[in-house]
């Protein structure tokens, strides 16, 4: 994974600094890689990767008007992420591969 991290996005503490919106930069920490291809053959790294800033899975209810909307009271699952725009880069043999990178709570 490239390294965009830079010490203009942490405080003297080495900690991420949160924005006003409450967005920030983060270095996740490695998990695993998915390699696969898309329907033309060109191959795709996933990279899944973790952070604790990321706010964790949580079960909740169907918002009220869409309860309504749709005759539903069930849970469903929040799944948080935060997902990188697609980049270009080589693989191992110097083939070009699609890369997107994944960050889920730790």
């Amino acid at each position: 994974m490239q390294k965009q991290y830079t010490d203009s996005h942490v405080d003297k503490d080495g900690n991420p600094i949160i924005d006003e919106e409450g967005g920030c930069v983060v270095q996740p920490k490695e998990g695993f890689v998915i390699k696969t291809k898309d329907q033309s053959g060109q191959k795709i790294f996933v990279n899944m990767t973790h952070h604790e800033l990321v706010d964790p899975i949580e079960e909740k209810s169907i918002p009220a008007e869409d309860a309504a909307k749709y005759g539903a009271s069930e849970r469903g699952l929040r799944i948080p992420l935060s997902l990188g725009t697609a980049r270009e880069d080589r693989d191992k043999k110097g083939d070009p591969v699609q890369v997107y990178d994944f960050i889920f709570n730790t």
